[in-house]
């Protein structure tokens, strides 16, 4: 997937190994899909289950999962979040893609967006929500922020569930608590390292 970096701005012409193109992010999805109906693990058997009654497939995380539309203008390759091809992967009519991840969002910054109150209001019984965070979490808070992406960004890694304003913390309360208390699954997906 390195071989498929993208140059970072016009202006800089850096190589930047966090975020993908739109083969990338396709090889990415395709793993993420094929893991899932190879994989022995329970969501295999629950998936294959529920794809009966339209399932809905929630993804919550950063800009390695996000989709971004054109931004040509300042990218010498357009960027394309995994997120954004997860759907090719899926019978349309069984699996519902909703892919609600935000670039520059950390597990906690997410919570004051718009697209949590989404997730809170949608997710119900039988879906599954794809929590990728991890990215964002360890940058320092911007105290002079207005954007509160950036102000209410960072969670200390030390810590468990109870730690507030540790990550697992975040992860727990808001993401998997949530994803049960509605009855859906949660599925933790391996943070991309800068």
């Amino acid at each position: 997937i390195s071989l498929h970096a993208l140059y970072n701005s016009k202006k800089e012409n850096k190589v930047d190994n966090t975020h993908l193109n739109d083969i990338g992010s396709k090889m990415v999805a395709g793993l993420v899909a094929e893991e899932i109906k190879v994989s022995d693990l329970a969501l295999k058997e629950e998936l294959k289950e529920t794809i009966a009654r339209s399932t809905n497939i929630y993804i919550v995380g950063d800009s390695t999962a996000c989709e971004y539309g054109d931004d040509s203008a300042n990218y010498m390759i357009e960027r394309s979040g995994w997120g954004e091809s997860l759907d090719h992967y899926f019978n349309h009519n069984d699996v519902k893609v909703v892919n609600l991840a935000l670039s520059g969002r950390s597990s906690r910054s997410f919570t004051y967006e718009e697209n949590y109150t989404i997730l809170k209001n949608s997710l119900k019984a039988g879906d599954y929500l794809f929590i990728q965070f991890g990215h964002n979490d360890a940058k320092i808070d911007d105290l002079t922020a207005t954007d509160t992406s950036k102000l209410y960004r960072h969670t200390s890694p030390v810590g468990d569930e109870k730690t507030e304003g540790s990550y697992q913390y975040y992860l727990y309360n808001y993401y998997i608590k949530l994803a049960q208390e509605k009855g859906a699954t949660p599925v933790l997906l391996t943070p991309i390292v800068r």
